[in-house]
């Protein structure tokens, strides 16, 4: 007992690490990108789609535990659509859509929203990130109930 207590809190403390070596990691990144590219080459695509897409990579890392557990458990594959289409996609809407103002012109994307995600200096667009990586892996799940199987009453 005492054993598996002490791997599964060296696990989870591995876990922790690497998950804080991804995040050091890619503000690392983004901020070069940030200052050094957008700032000596007025190119701004490499740092917008870092930001888009770095978060949600970050939220899929931090509900990796729960879909390997679904991974190990014993039933059939669902997915949940309403989670995903009720808090995945506008999350993941959100997250990419600074991208998409700048690619796709004004007049066709609203840019209402990608000003209030920009207005608390990046926060609000990370967490959407993380949200939106987190839910679309977290809404597979196993089911315990196997498929009804027909068979015929031979009475």
């Amino acid at each position: 007992m005492i054993k598996s207590n002490i791997i599964r809190f060296t696990g989870n403390l591995m876990y922790v690490i690497v998950i804080g070596i991804v995040i050091n990691y890619g503000i690392r990144c983004q901020d070069y990108l940030k200052n050094v590219i957008v700032g000596s080459q007025y190119n701004p695509y490499p740092n917008l789609i870092f930001s888009s897409f770095f978060f949600i990579i970050v939220g899929f890392l931090i509900a990796m535990p729960r879909f390997l557990g679904n991974v190990r458990d014993q039933g059939h594959w669902t997915y949940d659509w309403i989670r995903f289409l009720s808090i995945g996609l506008p999350t993941f809407y959100a997250s990419v859509s600074p991208l998409g103002y700048f690619i796709i012109s004004d007049t066709i994307w609203p840019s209402m929203f990608v000003h209030l995600l920009f207005a608390y200096n990046g926060t609000l667009h990370a967490i959407t990130g993380l949200v939106s990586g987190y839910i679309t892996l977290t809404s597979f799940e196993k089911s315990g109930f196997l498929p009804i199987q027909h068979c015929e009453n031979k009475n």
